[in-house]
């Protein structure tokens, strides 16, 4: 997590591959400490397809097909589904990149793979009845967008900087410039609206995602 941040921040692009050790021992850890063999699978399989975001039918099918294949096999086990479903959702986020990179699903479906059996399962209360245990999952998706929120007045200040008037547009992005485009095609993406260009700024994503893990091992929340 430490170099895809690193990455991340330096050329806003993580290597598609560097997660994949990850996975091996995320996958062989979970099913040593118990966990199931359909989500684990399941998993596995919406990362395999996770590498098919230029291809959209095969991105959305692909994943779409592991999703029900599993819910149909888990049938009955709510922990297992909801940890799908968690999972999935960021996958189908990270379609045509619109609010994080493939790259950062890649990121949250190893980490919600390494980390299925941990703490087996993040109960709401002590108490608390297994059914209504948090899925690890859930909670790393709950905190790193919680994290990433931080990143607001971020954007609001960068993108004043930049020449945008102070308010809700700051939050899109900049006036167009193809000369900052130029100097900067890491930093921004290009977005048209109402036939006009701008310019919004690439959010680094590896990081909330990296402290909302942190956050989740230290706590438990």
């Amino acid at each position: 997590m430490l170099a895809a941040c690193y990455s991340d921040v330096k050329s806003r692009s993580v290597n598609s591959y560097l997660f994949v050790p990850l996975i091996v021992v995320g996958s062989i850890s979970s099913a040593l400490q118990g966990a199931g063999y359909v989500p684990i699978l399941a998993i596995l399989g919406l990362y395999i397809f996770s590498f098919f975001s230029r291809h959209p039918f095969a991105y959305i099918s692909g994943g779409v097909g592991v999703f029900a294949a599993a819910t149909f096999f888990s049938l009955g086990d709510l922990y297992s589904e909801g940890y799908l479903l968690f999972v999935m959702i960021p996958y189908l986020i990270a379609f045509r990149e619109r609010l994080f990179g493939v790259g950062d699903v890649k990121a949250i479906i190893a980490l919600s793979l390494a980390f299925m059996a941990f703490p087996a399962n993040l109960k709401i209360f002590s108490l608390a009845p297994a059914y209504l245990s948090l899925p690890f999952s859930f909670v790393l998706l709950f905190n790193s967008s919680f994290v990433s929120v931080a990143f607001i007045p971020y954007l609001m200040a960068i993108n004043y900087l930049g020449g945008s008037r102070l308010g809700f547009r700051s939050l899109l992005g900049v006036e167009y410039s193809e000369g900052k485009e130029i100097r900067n095609p890491e930093k921004y993406a290009v977005v048209e609206s109402q036939d006009r260009k701008f310019l919004v700024y690439r959010v680094p994503y590896m990081i909330p995602i990296a402290v909302g893990m942190i956050i989740a091992l230290a706590t438990g929340i």
